[in-house]
């Protein structure tokens, strides 16, 4: 099966999936986006912040934030993270890509609305929820494709 078909299969799914989610020079895309939002937000409410790279990962080191910035703060990443993802789906054209980035977009939703609740945060709760969320709407989506096709053959 060639990766660039147009059907919607999990091996396009998990391969598209995949290039949006591996480490590339050590830092995700995803993960630099969802970065960037709590960059941007900090920016925005006047406090300082870094981001500080890992091999897997990065963290975003915050200065001198003020009492109810945290929750902006914390919301701003996975909600950036859900809206850059969520446009990048609504442009994508094959049906693959526009899945992958609906994919991501869910888990920085999930991630981004969980984020702010502390016991989520610490345990890495909230992005589990968000990647469950995120394979079940695969599983949505295959199914759907299913149910296409068998009432194609029908017509």
């Amino acid at each position: 099966m060639k990766i660039h078909e147009t059907g919607v299969d999990l091996t396009n799914i998990l391969y598209h999936y995949a290039l949006r989610n591996i480490p590339i020079s050590g830092i995700s895309v995803s993960t630099m986006v969802h970065e960037y939002g709590h960059l941007i937000c900090s920016k925005l409410l006047g406090f300082e912040g870094y981001i500080k790279s890992g091999r897997l990962s990065a963290v975003y080191h915050v200065l001198q934030p003020k009492g109810n910035q945290w929750t902006l703060f914390y919301l701003s990443g996975g909600l950036f993270q859900f809206a850059v993802f969520g446009l990048m789906s609504l442009r994508a054209t094959d049906r693959n890509i526009k899945i992958t980035n609906r994919m991501t977009a869910i888990i920085g939703l999930i991630e981004g609305l969980t984020e702010p609740v502390r016991i989520l945060r610490l345990t890495g709760l909230g992005a589990s929820m968000g990647i469950i969320a995120s394979f079940l709407y695969l599983a949505y989506e295959l199914l759907r494709k299913r149910e296409e096709e068998t009432n194609h053959v029908l017509v």
